[in-house]
């Protein structure tokens, strides 16, 4: 995990040794998925990080639909889909990845 050569926050390199079997989702959060919890637009995502940053340069779009990948979320934001994804009590229990 990490990398030698990358940015600062990436740095060392180092082994992980993962303890216990977990589960993991095969595929991105969808847009509609996010649109359905979250109600923002991929879009309105986008305007948001931008103004955030103060940026006045564009982001990109990387596709816009339903069934194309969530984007433009911050770790915050994610973590408050999980939560609202957890209220649904669908007999799972959902959490973000850990490094730790």
């Amino acid at each position: 995990m990490g990398s030698a050569t990358g940015a600062d926050m990436e740095k060392p390199a180092h082994s992980v040794t993962i303890s216990q079997p977990f589960y993991i989702g095969r595929y991105e959060v969808t847009q509609w998925q996010w649109r359905a919890l979250m109600t923002t637009t991929i879009d309105e995502q986008r305007r948001k990080i931008r103004n955030d940053a103060k940026s006045p340069v564009a982001l990109p779009m990387a596709g816009e639909g339903d069934d194309r990948a969530a984007y433009y979320a911050s770790w915050q934001e994610a973590r408050t889909f999980v939560q609202r994804l957890n209220t649904l009590n669908d007999g799972h229990t959902y959490r973000l990845p850990s490094g730790s």
